[in-house]
């Protein structure tokens, strides 16, 4: 893969901050009565979806897949960030190292992870293996105890750092039936897995750009998830091969209140980037110009696990419905029974995590 140079760099990311720019004021000035203040996308997010690729990450990978485009990117500042920086990163953290002294500035590292520096020596990987994985564990509440299978990811390491986004909320609606799903994990090999299913009026767009159907589940705590199913059951490269981030948010303003009949299968996993080999192998980013700085002189002996983990079960808030009005009503077919694209976004328009599941019971 061609070396960016720094200066290299930066204009690559000057050009996408244009991008980024003249398209947020095409959309607003010809979008203007239907977005509100709220709803401007941080300029972050696109550059973010730019820069990594995020297509092109999920259609590499075999299995089923969760990131988070902003928290891969983001970085302690190199300025000391007691002195008034707002820069935090989010999740649950946990910093290994040999040394504090791995680390240019381990004061900033600690704030910006809100989390202490555990000194350990990495001569001791299987004994590290069982220490993180603990570690997943209790964080999550026991719902993902074996984060990492195998220790050869923790040799000839002199930092390690955690980064876990464990997305597990409260459904603004409440699945009301469970069911077994008939999941087609390619167009001939299929497999029954547990489902649940409702019937709601939901925000929904059936897009023949995407050649997928899009469903909105909205959250309590103002997050939301989006459901992209493909048409077909063998559309997921294809639907991936075109998916961007302007398309996405454009698509999420077409959307319209409908009533759905929603069957969903039931999914819980956890997904690692390793920033050394996923973002230098298969990005253009590069990981030493942009985190040498920030973290450590000795890059080759510094890593960054992003663990992103989801579960989903349809528990939500129960809704009290006239069901004389709605015994009637016609209903939007939403049935999941085939690989597809999610993502979740948070009550200012961002993008938090987008995933894809290739099989239910992965």
């Amino acid at each position: 893969m061609m070396a960016y140079t720094y200066r290299h760099k930066l204009q690559i990311y000057f050009i996408a901050q244009i991008l980024c720019t003249v398209w947020l004021t095409a959309t607003v000035c010809g979008e203007s009565d239907k977005y509100s203040e709220d709803e401007v996308v941080n300029e972050n997010n696109v550059l973010a979806w730019y820069i990594l690729d995020v297509s092109q990450i999920l259609q590499n990978s075999k299995v089923n897949t969760i990131l988070s485009p902003m928290n891969l990117l983001k970085t302690p500042a190199i300025v000391d960030l007691r002195f008034g920086a707002d820069n935090e990163m989010e999740g649950i953290n946990m910093i290994l190292a040999e040394s504090r002294r791995s680390l240019s500035r381990p004061e900033n590292v600690e704030m910006f992870y809100n989390t202490k520096i555990q000194e350990i020596s990495f001569a001791d990987t299987a004994n590290h293996l069982v220490m993180i994985n603990d570690w997943g564990k209790r964080v999550t509440n026991e719902e993902f105890p074996k984060l990492i299978e195998s220790n050869s990811s923790l040799k000839n390491l002199q930092v390690l750092i955690l980064n876990m986004f464990h997305f597990v909320e409260t459904l603004e609606i409440n699945f009301k039936y469970t069911a077994n799903l008939l999941f087609y994990i390619t167009p001939k090999q299929r497999t029954k897995v547990p489902a649940v299913e409702t019937t709601e009026y939901l925000k929904y767009l059936d897009s023949q750009m995407l050649d997928a159907k899009i469903l909105q589940l909205p959250y309590s705590n103002g997050f939301s998830m989006y459901i992209l199913l493909p048409h077909t059951k063998a559309g997921l490269n294809e639907l991936l091969s075109i998916l961007g981030f302007e398309q996405l948010k454009r698509l999420q303003w077409m959307m319209e209140v409908r009533r759905v009949n929603v069957l969903m299968p039931t999914f819980k996993y956890s997904f690692i980037t390793n920033l050394k080999e996923d973002i230098l192998d298969k990005s253009d980013h590069r990981f030493d110009s942009d985190f040498e700085n920030s973290f450590s002189k000795e890059k080759d002996f510094l890593n960054i696990f992003k663990v992103a983990a989801i579960s989903f079960n349809g528990t939500g808030k129960p809704r009290v419905e006239d069901y004389q009005n709605i015994r009637s009503a016609k209903y939007e077919k939403f049935h999941v029974d085939r690989p597809f694209v999610y993502y979740i976004e948070n009550k200012y328009g961002e993008i938090v995590c987008i995933g894809k599941v290739e099989n239910p019971e992965q």
